[in-house]
């Protein structure tokens, strides 16, 4: 019974990890070597298995910061507290400056985390990425969460009103309960047609739009952006490339000399 209960643990420090819910500080990969070192050794040479070959659709980017731990803490005791702090806030490609929030609640949404809550300063609600708060002050007042406010909501509808560059729309040679499966609400918005599934999207750089369409393996027909066109030709030459490099010698391999030299 104790093996399942650390199994259990184990597994659900491996979907955080993956899924962006853990914080700077390495802090699930030690939770997972304690709880590994008094597991009997063939269960954790199977749990080992089971993490280098499991799959999560709702992964995070390689790319995604991660927010600091005391960050997540700290702002966890004041929305429960109820009390006011101020933030140092880096907004893109800014110097940090300092914020005051009556925090609401934390959201976590698409691999990075949020927080929300009354800005006094602005008299509105605001919405703040966690990784890019370099610091947490408590302060004296405390305040009073609306009644009925939902901090996820609110996210949600604050995210989608966020302007992207680039509006997307891609029609998938597939029906929609395959797309589904493969493709999160997050991601994109799926319709099914009687030509395959149409899937609406908003990017900010076409790039990962075309490495997530290439990913999928089905056939697809662009709708637009018409910028999109030449972004796929781009990324299926840069692949061509690849395959038309010559294979690597294993280190220390010698060449052997031509015999009719």
């Amino acid at each position: 019974m104790a093996d399942q209960h650390d199994v259990a643990q184990v597994l659900g420090l491996i979907a955080a990890e993956r899924l962006g819910l853990g914080t700077a500080a390495p802090a699930t990969g030690l939770a997972q070597a304690k709880i590994r070192r008094v597991l009997p050794a063939p269960l954790a040479d199977r749990l080992a298995a089971v993490q280098e070959t499991v799959g999560l659709s709702l992964r995070r980017g390689p790319d995604t910061p991660r927010p600091a731990t005391s960050t997540l803490l700290a702002l966890g005791e004041a929305a429960r507290a109820r009390r006011r702090v101020t933030i140092g806030y880096r907004s893109r490609g800014a110097e940090p400056s300092p914020r005051d929030l009556d925090p609401y609640g934390l959201v976590f949404r698409s691999g990075r985390w949020y927080v929300t809550g009354h800005d006094p300063r602005r008299g509105e609600i605001r919405t703040f990425r966690l990784d890019r708060i370099d610091s947490v002050t408590f302060g004296a007042e405390g305040f009073t969460v609306p009644v009925g406010f939902d901090p996820v909501g609110h996210v949600v509808r604050s995210l989608a009103g966020v302007p992207y560059r680039w509006e997307v729309e891609v029609l998938l040679e597939t029906d929609l309960a395959q797309a589904r499966r493969r493709i999160p609400p997050s991601v994109a918005e799926l319709t099914g047609t009687a030509d395959g599934v149409l899937l609406r999207a908003r990017a900010e750089d076409l790039t990962g739009m075309v490495q997530m369409l290439a990913g999928l393996g089905w056939p697809f027909t662009v709708v637009r952006p018409d910028e999109l066109r030449p972004a796929v030709t781009a990324y299926a030459a840069r692949l061509a490339g690849f395959v038309e490099r010559p294979p690597a010698r294993p280190a220390g391999q010698s060449v052997a000399p031509d015999p009719l030299v």
